[in-house]
C-alpha cells in the first residue's frame, strides 16, 4: 500500500488521476464512485480511495493469488507477484506526474508495512518514503515496523515498495561489473565507462553527497522510463546495481556526445564562441544522417503507448555509436531523468533554456510539440555547427559586459525575446550548403504557436526524402513492460518478441 497526504487539494484531482489510469492499456475500470476506483490490471487490482477530510490519497494492491495461495503453484506467485510490483509502479508514475503538474509543494508520501497488513493490523504502521530511498541508496534491502523489532521479521524493501527498490528492472550482480574511468559528471552523479561480463557499458552512479528525494525521483524516474524502451534509437538501459552501492548500467556509445563533436575543443561550460568541427569533417550526407536518427529516437517516444515527453532534448544528450553515414544506427537519444508520460502536460525542465520551447521556458509548460522545438534547435546545430545563440552575444540588445571586460549573453533578455519576438539563431548561410527542405523543417519546428509546428512523423517524412531512406511507419504496441526476474507465461513473452 502508499498513502499520499497532500496540504490541500486542487478542484478535480482525484478525478484527473481516474483518467490518466484508464488511459494506461491494458488497466481497466472496474469500479467508481466519487472519492474512489477499483482498477484491474490483468489478475491484479488497486484499490484508490481519496478522503477530502484528511487530504489523504491512498493506494491499495491486492492479486486473487494472495486470496487463493495453496490453490496455484509457486510460478504463478511468482508472476503475479511481479505484475502486482509492475501494477504500484503504473498507479505510482500516474500520481506523481500529475502530482507534478498542481506544483503543490510538500507532500508526505507514506508506505504502508506489508507485514502489518498480513497480519490485520489497522492501522498499520508506515514508512516515509526517505527511509525507504536511504536504506536502498545506502544498500540496504530491509527496514524494521515498530510493531515489531525481531530480526526474522525485517520487511523488505522489494515488498514494501517495489519501485524504490527497482523490483521489476533487471538486478546487475556488481561482482560482475568494472568500474573504469570517470566518463562525466552531471547534477546528481557521474558517470564511468565500465565492463559487464566483457560487454562495455556505461555506469551512472548516484553522488552520496547530493542524494535527495529529487535526485532519487530523477534517478528513478529514467530507469523507469528506459526499461519500457526498445529502440536502436535510444540509449539501452542493462540494469541496476542495489548492493554495495546503487548504480544505472546503459548502453555505452563510445563516438561522445554530438554537442563533443560539433565543438571539438570545448568545454561544456566554456564555449569558445569560433570552434566547431571543419566542413569536411562532417559532411551533409553524415549530417542528414545523424538528423534522421535523432528524429526517430523521438519519434519512438512520441508513438510510445502512453507517450513520453524527453523535456532535455538537446546535442549533450545525443550520443553518437558510429561516424560512418552507412552504418545502421549512427545517433541515439539519451538522458531520461526529466523524461515523463504525458497527460496531457508536464511540467518543469533543466535551465538549458536555448533548447527549450518559448511555451516552456518562464512557466515550465510541456508536452510533446515542446520536444518538435528543442529537435529543431538540434536540427539547427546539425546545420551550423554552432551553439545556439551564441551570435548575439555581441548584439547590443541581448548582450551585456561581464567583470572581465567581455561581453555575455544577457539570458533574461534573450529568453524575452524567443518568447515575445520570435527570437531564434540565424538560419545557416549559403556557404553551408543546407538543403533547404532541411532548413524550412527547421523553421517549422521552432515556431512560436506549438500547434503550427510540425508532428514527429512529418519530420521523420522529410529527413528520409533528404537521405533518400526508406522508413516504415511505427506499429502499434502494447504498453507491457515486462520484468527479468518474473516467470513469463506465453502472452508475455509473445508481447516481448514484437519489441
Amino acid at each position: 500500500g502508499k498513502q499520499y497526504i497532500f496540504p490541500f487539494l486542487p478542484l478535480g484531482f482525484f478525478n484527473r488521476l481516474m483518467i490518466r489510469l484508464l488511459h494506461i492499456p491494458l488497466l481497466q475500470g472496474v469500479v467508481f464512485w466519487r472519492n474512489g476506483i477499483v482498477v484491474r490490471y490483468q489478475t491484479q487490482k488497486a484499490l484508490l480511495i481519496f478522503d477530502p477530510k484528511t487530504v489523504e490519497c491512498t493506494v491499495i494492491i491486492r492479486s486473487p493469488y494472495h486470496l487463493l495461495r495453496n490453490r496455484y503453484l509457486r510460478d504463478n506467485d511468482a508472476l503475479s507477484t511481479e505484475r502486482e510490483k509492475l501494477l504500484l509502479r503504473l498507479i505510482a508514475d500516474a500520481a506523481d506526474t500529475l502530482i507534478e503538474s498542481y506544483r503543490m509543494g510538500s507532500i508526505q508520501r507514506l508506505i504502508a508495512c506489508s507485514h502489518c497488513y498480513a497480519k490485520g493490523l489497522d492501522p498499520p504502521f508506515y514508512f516515509t518514503y526517505m527511509e525507504c530511498v536511504d536504506a536502498i541508496t545506502q544498500g540496504t534491502t530491509t527496514l524494521y515496523c515498530e510493531h515489531t523489532q525481531m530480526k526474522s521479521n525485517a520487511v523488505s524493501i522489494e515488498q514494501l515498495a517495489p519501485d524504490i527498490a527497482f523490483a521489476d528492472i533487471p538486478l546487475i550482480n556488481s561482482a560482475d561489473l568494472i568500474i573504469g574511468e570517470e566518463l562525466g559528471r552531471g547534477a546528481f552523479g557521474i558517470v564511468y565507462r565500465g565492463d559487464w561480463l566483457g560487454t562495455q557499458v556505461a555506469v551512472k552512479q548516484l553522488a552520496a553527497a547530493y542524494i535527495n528525494d529529487e535526485a532519487f525521483s530523477e534517478f528513478q524516474q529514467e530507469v523507469f522510463i528506459m526499461s519500457q524502451l526498445r529502440s536502436q534509437f535510444l540509449v539501452a538501459l542493462r540494469g541496476v546495481t542495489l548492493i554495495p552501492k546503487l548504480m544505472m548500467v546503459i548502453e555505452y556509445l563510445p563516438c561522445g556526445d554530438l554537442f563533443q563533436l560539433l565543438h571539438p575543443s570545448n568545454d561544456k561550460s566554456q564555449i569558445a564562441h569560433n570552434e566547431r568541427i571543419s566542413k569536411k569533417d562532417f559532411p551533409w550526407s553524415l549530417r542528414l544522417m545523424f538528423a534522421l536518427d535523432i528524429a526517430l529516437g523521438l519519434r519512438d517516444l512520441q508513438t510510445h503507448s502512453p507517450p513520453i515527453a524527453h523535456r532535455d532534448l538537446r546535442s549533450p544528450n545525443i550520443f553518437l555509436c558510429s561516424l560512418d553515414e552507412t552504418a545502421p544506427v549512427r545517433a541515439k537519444v539519451a538522458d531520461f531523468g526529466l523524461a515523463r508520460t504525458v497527460g496531457p502536460q508536464v511540467y518543469g525542465a533543466l535551465d538549458t533554456w536555448q533548447w527549450i520551447a518559448p511555451e516552456a521556458i518562464f512557466d515550465s509548460t510541456f508536452d510533446l510539440r515542446s520536444d518538435i522545438y528543442s529537435l529543431g534547435v538540434c536540427l539547427w546545430e546539425i546545420a551550423s555547427r554552432s551553439y545556439p545563440f551564441d551570435e548575439y552575444v555581441y548584439h547590443p540588445s541581448y548582450s551585456i559586459d561581464n567583470p572581465n571586460g567581455d561581453r555575455i549573453l544577457d539570458q533574461i533578455k534573450v529568453k524575452r525575446a524567443v518568447v515575445n519576438e520570435h527570437l531564434r539563431p540565424s538560419l545557416p548561410p549559403r556557404e553551408e550548403e543546407c538543403p533547404e527542405e532541411y532548413a524550412r523543417i527547421i523553421e517549422q519546428c521552432w515556431q512560436t504557436d506549438p500547434a503550427k509546428r510540425p508532428t514527429i512523423q512529418e519530420v521523420v517524412t522529410v529527413l528520409s526524402d533528404l537521405t533518400k531512406t526508406d522508413i516504415e511507419k511505427p506499429l502499434e504496441e502494447e504498453y507491457l513492460p515486462i520484468s527479468p526476474r518474473a516467470t513469463l507465461d506465453a502472452d508475455v513473452i509473445s508481447v516481448e518478441s514484437k519489441s
